[in-house]
């Protein structure tokens, strides 16, 4: 009986000692769902749509990403009139990628830091 309590002990105790680096642990997180800029945070730092609200801005930047690699991407458009426009994205590890639908890049970044509600990215 003492030797099953020792080897349920071990297997629980292996399993918190995790080796997996943090990165690789972070670069398995999904960032499927749209994300807003708060540049009130800094600039790189993206925060899940509806996770807080945001002061007035005539212009905030926001990604929405799907599960199946399409993306919404807001348009920076020059009469003001912002609008979401359909494209697609790609990650690599960290690296994420955002292409409009003729294939031209919108944007390209690296996750720095991602909580379920942080996104905190640096461009590339």
């Amino acid at each position: 009986m003492r030797m099953v309590f020792v080897l349920l002990g071990t297997l629980l105790l292996s399993g918190c000692l995790s080796t997996a680096p943090e990165d690789s642990a972070q670069a398995n997180r999904p960032i499927v769902g749209e994300w807003v800029h708060s540049r009130e945070e800094g600039e790189g730092v993206y925060r899940r749509a509806g996770s807080r609200e945001f002061p007035p801005s005539r212009f905030r930047m926001r990604f929405q990403f799907f599960a199946d690699g399409r993306a919404m991407w807001m348009y920076l458009a020059p009469n003001d009139a912002h609008h979401m426009k359909p494209g697609k994205w790609t990650r690599e590890g960290q690296t994420v990628h955002v292409f409009d639908e003729t294939g031209g890049l919108v944007s390209a970044f690296t996750i720095l830091e991602q909580t379920p509600d942080l996104l905190r990215t640096r461009k590339l």
